[in-house]
């Protein structure tokens, strides 16, 4: 199965005319990143290792091959990138042992520490993944068929949403925005950021580095506890940061779970013992993985969910605007984002002349290799649901 921002993508170009895409080849985006004229030799991380505790261990368990989207011509099967742990359920619950005790109820290290300490050690795991740009640009790439561009856009823009993730927290410890005494309809309050217990983090295979990122660094400054389930698709970034982690962290305070969600996350979710959940993907899925917990009640829950985001077109509209727009917004990175325009509402007076110039915009689409600078880019056989 594909995602549903594909089949849309598809249909769109089927209805439009575009000849067909094939889709074993890949294709691209734009941007201003370098690009070389020879196919790059592909990566290859080694992660057959399980991080808990603190502590990087061999895993001597089941392996997953992580392959690619990009077919081996030599052997015309999919390329093999490199291998995860399959970890069972009760591999996950040993994560959870370890951030328990690392919680402890609050008096953990880790949220006991003041919240300037926290930050200057999120800062100097910032500065040790900054050193992994080019492998972690590399295997977004490879595993999910980024283009190198947008592959470095999203590794960029997570720096900088950890840059003002730490500005905002410091605002709060200062007293700027927060913790101050304010009067709110004649009451008054002072609001303060404090640490909840366990987070369970699973971030999308679209955008896996930065969307787990955008719920994970603000529970870790907060204090609080995290259990990171690595996407089943887009788990090699996070392979590739397991150092950074053990090095500055105190023991416990992350923990990494990957293999099927369905196996992992069940047993972690029955236990109670997780209070917060971060969840982008489905619907299906978010609603199946709150119903296990025992007291849902009681769960901080942050969802980004998918949307049928539409574009509305205007009888005064500027076509060209509208189509580039429509254009760009439908197609980056091949429409698999949940922003992306999925349906298009055009007024009845302008539709002519507006179809016409988006046919014309679409077959201007150039198709190629992730490393070729085109700008779409086919995944294929995406479950709806995997995580």
């Amino acid at each position: 199965m594909v995602s549903s921002s594909l089949v849309g993508l598809l249909l769109l170009l089927a209805l439009l005319g575009v000849a067909s895409i094939d889709v074993i080849t890949t294709v691209s985006g734009v941007g201003v990143t370098k690009h070389s004229d020879k196919p790059p030799t592909s990566p290859y991380v080694d992660g057959a290792k399980v991080f808990m505790g603190g502590e990087i261990l061999p895993w001597s368990g089941r392996l997953l091959d992580v392959t690619s989207p990009i077919i081996n011509e030599a052997t015309g099967v999919r390329t093999i990138i490199g291998k995860i742990a399959d970890m069972t359920g009760d591999d996950a619950l040993k994560a959870l042992e370890h951030a328990i005790g690392a919680w402890n109820n609050g008096r953990g290290t880790w949220p006991q520490m003041s919240g300037w300490e926290r930050i200057e050690i999120i800062k100097r795991i910032q500065s040790d993944i900054k050193l992994k740009r080019d492998e972690i640009i590399e295997v977004l790439t490879w595993e999910i068929c980024k283009s190198i561009d947008d592959a470095a856009s999203e590794f960029d823009r997570t720096m900088e949403f950890i840059d003002a993730s730490i500005d905002a927290y410091t605002a709060t410890l200062n007293g700027s925005n927060g913790g101050a005494w304010k009067t709110v309809n004649g009451i008054m309050a002072s609001i303060r950021k404090a640490a909840i217990g366990i987070m369970l983090c699973l971030g999308p295979f679209n955008y896996p580095f930065n969307e787990t990122y955008a719920t994970l660094i603000p529970a870790l400054l907060t204090g609080n506890i995290v259990i990171m389930k690595i996407p089943a698709i887009g788990c090699l970034a996070h392979i590739l940061t397991i150092p950074a982690y053990a090095k500055h962290l105190p023991k416990g305070v992350i923990n990494f779970v990957s293999g099927s969600g369905r196996v992992t996350v069940s047993p972690l979710m029955k236990s109670g013992k997780i209070d917060i959940l971060a969840f982008i993907g489905g619907s299906r899925a978010a609603d199946a993985i709150i119903k296990d917990h025992p007291n849902p009640h009681r769960l901080k829950v942050f969802l980004q969910l998918e949307g049928k985001n539409l574009g509305v077109v205007l009888p005064d509209a500027d076509l060209d605007v509208a189509v580039e727009q429509v254009t760009v917004g439908s197609t980056t990175y091949n429409g698999q984002r949940c922003t992306a325009i999925k349906l298009v509402m055009v007024h009845r007076s302008i539709i002519e002349p507006f179809l016409s110039r988006l046919k014309s915009s679409f077959k201007r689409l150039k198709s190629g290799m992730p490393w070729d600078g085109g700008t779409c880019n086919l995944l294929t056989h995406q479950p709806v649901d995997s995580y």
